[in-house]
């Protein structure tokens, strides 16, 4: 079987030089971090892949980010950081279906409780993601369309207003991430049906009776579950 080397992303190597800042004692535990603007310019990098990296290392417990305080290291031993998984994932079956196990259960569960909770501003900024998520479409930037749509999932966790189920769906924030990533990357004719399903559940939630969403949010990680193996019995069979 030929051997697929995985890409990484360059938020990932900002995460490899803030491992080795704290090595190096260049930064330490309890320490903020400069501003995005400054630390983008001194890691020589975009400010949008500094802030993909600042929310994996949020999602990673390395640094605790306040938008009066701004961002400070609480965890400045990388020995202790949270490792991701290195295979790529929409080529390791096993891998991708016990996340997608893991992910329909919590979304589905979450579905129920965010209707009880969700307030009109975050629908209004579910649909703002979507629009995003158009754009990125049809500019081709799969990057941004992968990241949006991860954020769509993660503001429907944080409407929950349950810290339980928040954690338990941000626990797959890296993996997730990758997934989504790796889908649009290795089947890309998914980038279309993916955003008209966010658009039909934006639409669902701005209706007063909502108690059909947790249905349709079933019926999306299905769908997405259904993609994922026909793309791999379909390689199986080249």
């Amino acid at each position: 079987m030929e051997r697929v080397i995985r890409k990484k992303k360059l938020s990932e190597y900002i995460i490899d030089e803030v491992r080795n800042m704290l090595r190096d004692k260049t930064l330490n535990e309890g320490d903020k971090l400069p501003d995005q603007l400054t630390f983008s310019k001194q890691l020589g990098v975009s400010r949008s892949s500094l802030r993909e990296a600042l929310q994996k290392l949020e999602m990673m417990g390395v640094v605790k980010q306040n938008p009066k305080l701004g961002t400070v290291i609480i965890n400045g031993n990388p020995d202790r950081w949270v490792n991701t998984i290195e295979t790529p994932l929409y080529l390791d079956p096993k891998t991708t279906r016990e996340l997608l196990e893991a992910r329909k259960i919590i979304e589905t569960a979450a579905a129920e409780v965010l209707i009880e909770h969700i307030t009109k501003k975050e629908i209004n900024e579910l649909d703002t993601i979507v629009k995003k998520m158009e754009k990125a479409y049809e500019s081709a930037d799969v990057d941004a369309l992968s990241n949006y749509d991860l954020d769509f999932h993660i503001l429907l966790a944080k409407s929950t207003n349950n810290r339980y189920l928040i954690n338990m769906y941000l626990s797959m924030y890296n993996q997730l991430g990758e997934f989504i990533e790796e889908a649009f990357e290795y089947n890309p004719n998914i980038k279309k049906q993916t955003i008209e399903w966010h658009k039909k559940l934006v639409e669902e939630l701005k209706k007063e009776d909502k108690s059909n969403f947790p249905k349709m949010v079933a019926g999306h990680l299905s769908s997405t579950e259904h993609d994922f193996y026909e793309y791999n019995l379909g390689k199986r069979k080249e």
